[in-house]
């Protein structure tokens, strides 16, 4: 009799937990898609109510948005779930769902919702800022840079400079991002000019590298200039010496200028 006494109670209490759900279930779930689906413009705004703050707004012009009303810290808020038919009556109240259980975890969704819009614009403009920062090789500033110092200089020194470049920098660090290159890179380069005896290509190219750097410094393409100082662990170029005559000779090279007829008249003067 105790068994079947405890039986029937437990049956009680489970039909009357099945009511209290079903009772719920009308109180959340009130709209059906049909319902959404049929509910026509107004000349004015109106809302239709699925329950636990979440309605349907219908707008004049036909929109209809799913919204959810509700207070955190003692403030009235309201949040979007997004437009129907795009969000369907399914997805909104999971997404209710969520947002409810956030709201009793002490966290405003409207909040959370911003702040995950500006992660993620922060996140797009870092990577728009990597991708200029790899696109920004040491070949594509050291054209600029060759681009904007050429009118200063002959013709010549024009396409010394840029031969100099192509031959011994570009296959090696030209494809580089310039905020990448180390002194390491820069010194490993040189080396191998020196270990080859060319001292002078050597000395000119670090030249070169120090006055891209700078440039690529001023426009905030790198932080500090790798190439710079580096002239004291390398080897001094010779200094080349022109021919020249003792004072003894003089007057008898001066004697052979004044008698040469093909002579230039400034070299006469000089």
């Amino acid at each position: 009799v105790v068994k079947l006494g405890v039986n029937v109670f437990e049956l009680v209490v489970k039909i009357s937990k099945f009511k209290q759900q079903k009772f719920i279930m009308r109180l959340t779930n009130k709209l059906t898609e049909l319902t959404v689906k049929k509910a026509n413009p107004k000349e004015k705004q109106y809302k239709l109510a699925d329950g636990e703050g979440m309605y349907l707004r219908v707008y004049p012009n036909g929109s209809k948005y799913w919204q959810l009303k509700y207070r955190f810290e003692g403030k009235q808020k309201t949040l979007s779930f997004g437009v129907w038919p795009e969000v369907g009556i399914t997805e909104a109240r999971e997404k209710r769902f969520e947002a409810r259980k956030k709201i009793k975890q002490g966290i405003d969704p409207i909040k959370e919702k911003q702040q995950k819009i500006i992660n993620k614009e922060e996140q797009e403009l870092e990577n728009e800022r990597e991708e200029q920062r790899k696109a920004t090789t040491l070949k594509k500033v050291a054209e600029e840079w060759h681009q904007r110092q050429s009118p200063q200089w002959t013709e010549r020194h024009t396409e010394v400079v840029l031969n100099s470049l192509i031959n011994h920098v570009y296959t090696d660090l030209g494809e580089k991002p310039i905020s990448d290159i180390t002194k390491q890179d820069v010194i490993n380069k040189l080396r191998e000019l020196e270990s080859e005896g060319k001292h002078e290509t050597c000395y000119r190219v670090r030249q070169r590298l120090e006055a891209i750097f700078e440039y690529a410094e001023i426009g905030e393409h790198c932080i500090g200039n790798p190439a710079r100082g580096l002239q004291k662990i390398f080897t001094k170029p010779q200094s080349k010496h022109h021919a020249s005559l003792s004072i003894s000779e003089l007057p008898v090279f001066m004697k052979k200028m004044e008698d040469d007829i093909g002579a230039y008249p400034t070299t006469r003067l000089a």
